[in-house]
């Protein structure tokens, strides 16, 4: 295992307790989050890598249920997950905070990704053309010849 090195410029983000429920409620007020989750976004947005992996680590869980949800499938959730946070990655510059959770963008770009899914995937009618009716020539059937 690799040892740890302190940053100065590192903002530690508290991790999920299954006895604190969802992040900083035990160690502060929600307020505390926001303003944790802030700074590293802007953090991110600036270029630091460690950063967006702290909002990886704390956001995945969230986008993988939300698509899990949807999709059904552990692979294709995963690679949408996948594409998710590749999305944000390289669209962080352009990322504006408006004072909402980071989460809801997240949340926002997988949406898109799994309605293009299944727009790109629907089942289409296909019909062999061995089974295709050729008119002028009698079908047989149960009410035919």
């Amino acid at each position: 295992m690799s040892s740890l090195t302190l940053d100065a410029r590192v903002v530690p983000f508290p991790r999920r307790s299954r006895r604190t429920g969802p992040i900083g409620r035990a160690a502060g007020p929600a307020a505390d989050q926001a303003e944790t989750v802030k700074a590293l976004v802007l953090r991110a947005r600036d270029g630091d890598a460690d950063a967006f992996g702290l909002l990886y680590d704390h956001y995945v869980e969230l986008v993988y249920r939300y698509v899990y949800y949807r999709v059904g499938t552990h692979s294709l959730t995963e690679d949408i997950t996948s594409e998710t946070f590749l999305r944000a990655l390289r669209r962080m510059s352009d990322f504006n905070w408006q004072g909402k959770d980071f989460g809801a963008w997240l949340v926002t770009i997988a949406r898109n990704l799994v309605a293009d899914h299944f727009k790109s995937s629907r089942y289409r009618l296909e019909i062999s053309t061995a089974e295709t009716l050729e008119p002028g020539r009698p079908q047989e059937g149960p009410n035919g010849p």
